[in-house]
């Protein structure tokens, strides 16, 4: 987490500290992934997004990207990805609609100005 800067560390702080509360191992940095969690034979890779600004749309594009770039497995049911942004970019997420989401195992989480993790539905 250390070469992350500004809003983006603070994203992942807050998202570990969720998945820590939750049971889950959490690692930051693991093979350029941002976020690995494991819990009870479950993997979550997470790829974060901090404030970029107007750019954040573009941001959020490569971000995917980077995301399905990290899929090793076709049917892993116990494995799913996760994209982290702060909650005024939650409308740029869901760009990408539900249900490729779904199908790619792909979940969605928001996190505020206080902190506060919430997962999108």
């Amino acid at each position: 987490m250390d070469a992350m800067k500004g809003d983006e560390a603070r994203v992942v702080t807050a998202f570990c500290d969720y998945l820590k509360a939750d049971g889950w191992a959490v690692e930051t940095g693991v093979k350029w992934v941002d976020v690995v969690a494991q819990r009870d034979g479950q993997t979550m890779y997470a790829e974060v997004k901090g404030r970029a600004g107007p750019d954040t749309g573009t941001a959020l594009d490569i971000l995917y990207g980077q995301l399905l770039r990290r899929m090793e497995t076709e049917d892993a049911p116990e494995v799913r990805y996760a994209v982290v942004v702060p909650d005024e970019a939650v409308t740029k997420a869901q760009r990408v609609p539900a249900w490729v989401r779904g199908r790619l195992r792909i979940d969605l989480y928001t996190v505020d100005a206080e902190g506060r993790v919430s997962p999108v539905h």
